[in-house]
């Protein structure tokens, strides 16, 4: 062998570690696909009549579903509430077709439309200040700042 057992040696112990990393490291996707899969399995044995929308604590999906349903009465709408960790990962994993999503977010693999903008939420700590709340800030050279948009996401694959 060329280098002799000693660089064989080093080779392997340099190579090996960063090979597992690497496995490990794609584990996850791989792992995640295939219970996507499964779970594609399970809702076309179930029919084509099911949809769900998933969003995030306090967007108010109601007129959406019940538009969808009024227009597509064959076919069962559900909801699901979704989290910041979540959010995304149910349109890849299939527990939903549709998801109203907030933004920063993980926007791979997505298609992402605006749909709304929220103002700016302001909070206070029980106690200081009680009563009615001042008016935002205005004036020459005060803008208020955008609030994080609201984001409708569609798993690109499912349209496929």
């Amino acid at each position: 062998m060329p280098g002799g057992p000693a660089v064989q040696d080093l080779l392997a112990r340099l190579s090996y570690p960063w090979a597992g990393r690497q496995r490990l490291a794609d584990a996850g996707p791989l792992l995640a696909g295939a219970d996507a899969l499964r779970r594609r399995v399970v809702r076309a044995a179930r029919g084509p009549g099911s949809f769900t929308i998933g969003f995030m604590p306090g967007l108010i999906v109601t007129g959406a579903v019940r538009a969808l349903a009024g227009r597509h009465p064959q076919l069962t709408v559900n909801v699901l509430r979704t989290s910041w960790d979540d959010q995304t990962a149910v349109l890849h994993d299939g527990r939903a077709d549709v998801s109203y999503i907030r933004l920063p977010a993980d926007q791979s693999g997505l298609q992402v439309r605006a749909l709304l903008r929220q103002a700016p939420g302001r909070c206070r700590r029980p106690g200081n200040r009680p009563g009615p709340h001042p008016p935002p800030p205005s004036g020459p050279g005060i803008t208020a700042p955008a609030g994080p948009a609201v984001q409708p996401a569609v798993n690109a694959a499912r349209r496929q």
